[in-house]
């Protein structure tokens, strides 16, 4: 009986150290997250307020909607680098 109870609290304890251990790698791990305003955001790309709003109605922009707020975390400019269009190096008879 003795020896059942002496294993139950070595898992125990095993178990506990390991969820100590993933919870600091985790803390460690974690940095805050940067949240931008629509006005933020308009005003760092040069992009009207309208058209963000627009663009977040229609669910074109990856955004974050907490309680009645509109917040952009970093995945915003992964989304505007992938918009680019690369200049045409043909122009044409000009």
């Amino acid at each position: 009986m003795k020896e059942q109870e002496t294993r139950k609290e070595s898992l125990y304890q095993k178990m506990n150290s390991n969820n100590r251990a993933k919870r600091n790698k985790n803390e460690k791990d974690s940095k805050p997250i940067r949240l931008y305003t629509v006005d933020e955001i308009a005003r760092l790309t040069g992009i009207s307020r309208f058209t963000w709003y627009t663009w977040v109605s229609k669910q074109t922009v990856p955004y974050l909607k907490i309680g009645k707020l509109v917040r952009f975390d970093e995945r915003i400019w992964d989304w505007i680098k992938s918009h680019e269009v690369e200049p045409r190096r043909d122009f044409g008879n000009l």
